[in-house]
């Protein structure tokens, strides 16, 4: 983990803090609204329709915007999401699924009333696979 951060701070070394900012903001604006793919084509045009300002000068294509994603943005929001789970009352939920294989799945959410949001709010925390016979 500390040998990752260091490799990600030394490639983004040579950036304005207002440049590693509207980078981080626009990352996830694609993240949340469009494809990590179609970032090189909307980074092109944020970079000409953002003339004569910080969007001007943004390097912001696939690679860097899943690195960002992966190591910036995605343990912060983590970290509040376990915060706000902890501080609430939450419920597990858990279904179950059988492929037409010889797979059964589980798949489990979290669903809790955020303080932060006034919702409620349910995230998706992944699926367990287990084989149930050879083939």
């Amino acid at each position: 983990m500390r040998r990752a951060r260091r490799t990600l701070e030394h490639r983004f070394a040579g950036e304005k803090k207002a440049e590693k900012i509207a980078d981080r903001k626009f990352a996830t604006l694609v993240a949340c609204h469009s494809s990590i793919r179609s970032v090189d084509h909307i980074g092109e045009m944020v970079n000409v329709f953002g003339k004569n300002s910080t969007l001007e000068h943004m390097k912001l294509h696939r690679t860097k915007c899943a690195k960002l994603l992966a190591k910036v943005i995605a343990p912060s929001l983590m970290e509040e999401v376990v915060k706000d789970i902890c501080e609430n009352f939450n419920t597990v939920i858990a279904e179950e699924s059988n492929d037409i294989a010889t797979w059964k799945q589980l798949a489990l959410c979290v669903r809790y009333l955020s303080e932060s949001h006034a919702a409620t709010v349910t995230h998706f925390l992944g699926y367990i696979g287990k084989r149930v016979c050879g083939v």
